[in-house]
């Protein structure tokens, strides 16, 4: 390319349109392909990853199954072939049952639920539920125990209400925590019909099971016991409700299951030779 004189030549290096348009287009072309194909990338990148993150978690939920009706679920014999033993023990120790359940109902407040665990206590990984649980009969609060006996051929049962006594403050390894109202402190004591254990996160004055039989009436005193004898075939459930016979009953404690006084507890003695 020639110019006329140096002016035109320098106003043509300096000018934006020097490139020709071949060249402009070859470099524009690429350009705009580029981005295309970059932003479809993109989209499909997207897609894919809310597909793999669907997929995940849904493949990886944990599913959570609620058992409502324990009735329902089997439980098979634990003791299969003891029954053809030769020299069964004559006198076997009884054995000491600690309550499975120990939770309170109101009746001024009929559908309240207490929970079984009221105090927890914190440790390095969580937050622990206490194993002592409380004891309370007020003309509003009742007391409902559950317990199971398991152990074969340990058929007969004895639950036993020890409010313990005032000097049992004073051993050292006593629990004593007993507080029995100034009153007649008079308690019902009545079988409950349940044919399966008690889920204590609804358990509550209205949704309690029914009464099906009154088992005693005694006046509560420190130092006095109070217990029943019944027959308990193996792998059973006995549920008792503590209620107030009066308006001046007043019955509270915090009982421990290593030492259980006071305390409401169940024994199971040897039932070979009957």
């Amino acid at each position: 390319m020639s110019f006329d004189s140096p002016t035109e030549e320098r106003k043509s290096l300096l000018s934006p349109t020097s490139a020709s348009d071949s060249d402009e287009r070859l470099y524009r072309a690429p350009s705009s392909g580029l981005s295309r194909f970059t932003l479809f990338s993109i989209v499909v990148c997207i897609i894919c990853t809310g597909i793999n993150l669907h997929a995940f978690t849904s493949s990886y939920k944990p599913r959570i199954t609620h058992y409502q009706d324990l009735a329902t679920l089997r439980r098979p014999n634990q003791w299969i072939g003891l029954d053809r033993v030769q020299s069964p023990p004559e006198h076997a120790p009884p054995i000491l049952l600690y309550p499975n359940l120990l939770a309170q109902i109101n009746s001024a407040e009929p559908t309240h639920v207490y929970k079984d665990d009221p105090v927890r206590i914190a440790n390095l990984r969580a937050l622990t539920p206490p194993e002592d649980r409380p004891f309370k009969v007020t003309p509003q609060f009742s007391t409902i125990a559950e317990f199971r006996s398991i152990d074969y051929k340990m058929e007969n049962c004895e639950i036993v209400v020890d409010p313990a006594h005032r000097g049992a403050a004073a051993h050292e390894h006593s629990n004593f925590n007993a507080t029995l109202g100034g009153g007649e402190n008079v308690i019902d004591v009545w079988r409950l019909a349940a044919p399966y254990s008690i889920d204590s996160r609804t358990l509550s004055w209205k949704t309690r099971p029914s009464r099906a039989e009154k088992v005693a009436t005694f006046q509560m005193q420190y130092g006095s016991k109070w217990s029943h004898k019944f027959s308990c075939p193996t792998d059973t459930l006995h549920v008792f409700e503590f209620g107030a016979a009066n308006d001046e009953t007043y019955v509270e404690w915090t009982q421990d299951h290593r030492e259980p006084t006071p305390g409401v507890v169940m024994y199971q003695s040897s039932s070979f030779t009957d």
